[in-house]
């Protein structure tokens, strides 16, 4: 388990660190300089690094699946955390599976978090599994999604009406028209480099 008391001296310690901070550079950096510095004068490969997330992300999905984490909210927001650095197809449709199953036993507050996350409503996760669902031709995917995240924030929303103010911007239609405007946009710069 990290402690960020302790420097950062040996793999096993960096994957640790890197873990703990969902694989994210910026967290690192941000919350410990002086532990992503130690890590980054290890010179771990990206394909190391890369190896370390996919195997979190195989391990959490697989916990949160069979009810073996405490707050499952939490663990979804990590998971989604993780996810969102490198989203594939395949996270796409897991994640689906994943909320799907197991959203009723998610906290309010923390089905918001997740559905703000995954429709990128709150304009900070660059990948969102609504929008690139989308983007990559799952169409059906996408109405699935469209119709879960409605679900789950009418549901977290019954359970906890003081929400409903936060909740208003997931899938606001014409929110979710720019979005998709901005994303194309993004989308066509990035193939043309």
């Amino acid at each position: 388990m990290f402690d960020g008391n302790m420097p950062i001296t040996t793999m096993d310690k960096a994957k640790e660190f890197y873990i703990a901070m969902s694989c994210n550079g910026f967290h690192m950096c941000r919350e410990y300089p002086e532990r992503y510095d130690e890590f980054k004068a290890l010179n771990i490969s990206k394909k190391t690094t890369e190896k370390w997330r996919k195997a979190e992300v195989k391990r959490l999905y697989k916990k949160i699946m069979k009810d073996e984490v405490n707050d499952i909210g939490l663990w979804v927001s990590h998971y989604l955390d993780l996810i969102d650095s490198k989203l594939t197809v395949k996270d796409i449709k897991k994640t689906y599976r994943l909320l799907k199953a197991k959203y009723k036993k998610i906290s309010p507050l923390y089905i918001i978090i997740a559905c703000s996350k995954i429709s990128n409503t709150t304009r900070v996760y660059p990948f969102h599994c609504v929008l690139e669902s989308k983007a990559l031709g799952l169409n059906n995917l996408y109405d699935k999604y469209y119709i879960l995240v409605k679900k789950m924030v009418k549901y977290a929303c019954d359970k906890d009406p003081s929400l409903t103010d936060r909740a208003k911007h997931i899938l606001n239609e014409e929110e979710l028209i720019e979005e998709m405007k901005s994303f194309a946009q993004m989308l066509s710069k990035y193939q043309k480099d």
